[in-house]
């Protein structure tokens, strides 16, 4: 028996296609933003092409909206074919982040202090940081 001959009567396994994740505060074919619009286009485009793509988003309707209303429903969503995952926006206290913001935008650094409000008070999803917590941890135990 030849090698291709014994090599050809195992049943080799293909390891499941794994499966691309963007994750963006906003996602839809209406949000603006240009890290959202790319990773919009890219997801769209791999899954165009067969490759799997989902996109994990908060319920925001994008950066112009007020965050504390949901412009989508939590839960699973497709937009365009890709599989879309929205989380709920955590409470935050958007009046002190547009104080920060509007320093930052006039070229003022923050001091840590303030850097530390700004980080706690911008766009952020407990359920969703979980998420990723817990992808991580079950893509590392599938490496071992």
């Amino acid at each position: 028996m030849s090698d291709v001959q014994s090599a050809n009567q195992w049943q080799w396994s293909q390891p499941a296609q794994p499966i691309i994740t963007f994750v963006t505060p906003w996602y839809g074919p209406g949000v603006t933003g240009g890290a959202e619009f790319q990773a919009r286009r890219l997801a769209e485009e791999l899954h165009a092409r067969g490759i799997a793509a989902e996109v994990w988003a908060t319920t925001a309707g994008g950066l112009m909206t007020d965050w504390s209303v949901p412009a989508f429903p939590v839960g699973p969503d497709t937009v365009n074919g890709v599989a879309v995952r929205r989380f709920a926006v955590r409470p935050r206290n958007a009046a002190r982040f547009d104080a920060l913001n509007n320093r930052l935008l006039a070229g003022e650094r923050l001091g840590l202090l303030d850097e530390a409000v700004f980080v706690r008070e911008i766009i952020g999803s407990d359920e969703l940081e979980a998420a990723i917590a817990a992808e991580r941890d079950a893509t590392a135990d599938d490496m071992l």
